[in-house]
């Protein structure tokens, strides 16, 4: 299995829709992934930011 290390914003391409993101998704299908502590903050402030501006995309996964 592959071992990939991905940044905040390659995290935030999954979980909402973003150009690439299908891409993204298909290329990452069966890797396992790794990140920095950094995301724990960068990503959820992230989604929260974009709720803030499109209330439809949803806070649960």
């Amino acid at each position: 299995m592959a071992l990939f290390y991905t940044d905040a914003s390659a995290l935030v391409k999954l979980v909402r829709d973003e150009p690439e993101s299908a891409t993204l998704r298909a290329f990452l299908a069966d890797a396992d992934l790794v990140s920095c502590e950094l995301a724990l903050a960068e990503v959820p402030r992230a989604i929260r930011r974009a709720v803030a501006h499109d209330p439809r995309l949803p806070l649960a996964c």
